[in-house]
């Protein structure tokens, strides 16, 4: 959030800049000490802000969403922006949701009313036939050099195939700036290799 935060401080082409962004930052506790931080963000946030960019936990955030609701931050004049980090880290990869089991109707109506302001941005899970293979060849590694007996096929979670694919293409960058004879301990050489290259 912090970068965000800097990047909308920047000035703009006409040399202005302008306080347009702050943020919050504070670990997630056990006690109510979290809820209480949250209410004073919200506070804050309320004079200074109609944009609210949000990562945290899903289940902390419908609380945050209903503490918005009753300082009566979601009539419209508030969006808040929910980047969906954990997904993936679920059991069910599914998105967040308003609706909790073992609470009131009225208080999952209230959740429901309160998540119509939300933009969730999340990675996207993979459904592919190609994904599918590859997370078949991952889990045939993993299962001749697991120990443990256990047999693993699951779908590899997408952060991890992310930083194959990181490495698959700074690889691909490495190896064009050696042919080119070019400085391959030149971070920039090999980053510019890798400019304007796609692939799946």
């Amino acid at each position: 959030m912090g970068a965000l935060c800097r990047e909308l401080g920047n000035p703009n082409n006409k040399g202005e800049s302008k306080d347009t962004c702050s943020h919050s930052i504070f670990d997630v506790d056990r006690k109510n000490e979290t809820k209480e931080k949250l209410r004073k963000t919200l506070d804050e946030a309320k004079v200074e802000a109609r944009i609210l960019f949000v990562c945290m936990d899903s289940n902390l955030f419908r609380d945050f969403l209903l503490m918005a609701s009753d300082l009566n931050m979601i009539n419209g004049e508030y969006v808040f922006v929910y980047l969906d980090i954990f997904r993936l880290m679920r059991k069910d990869m599914n998105l967040i949701s308003w609706y909790k089991k073992g609470v009131s109707e009225a208080e999952n109506d209230k959740a429901r009313r309160a998540f119509e302001t939300v933009l969730i941005l999340a990675v996207k899970r993979p459904d592919t036939e190609r994904y599918q293979e590859f997370s078949h060849q991952v889990n045939a590694l993993r299962n001749r050099t697991n120990t443990s007996g256990t047999s693993m096929a699951e779908l590899v979670n997408p952060y991890v195939a992310t930083f194959y694919d990181a490495v698959l293409l700074y690889a691909y960058g490495l190896n064009r700036t050696i042919e080119s004879n070019q400085n391959y301990r030149d971070g920039f050489s090999v980053v510019r290799k890798m400019w304007n290259l796609s692939f799946e």
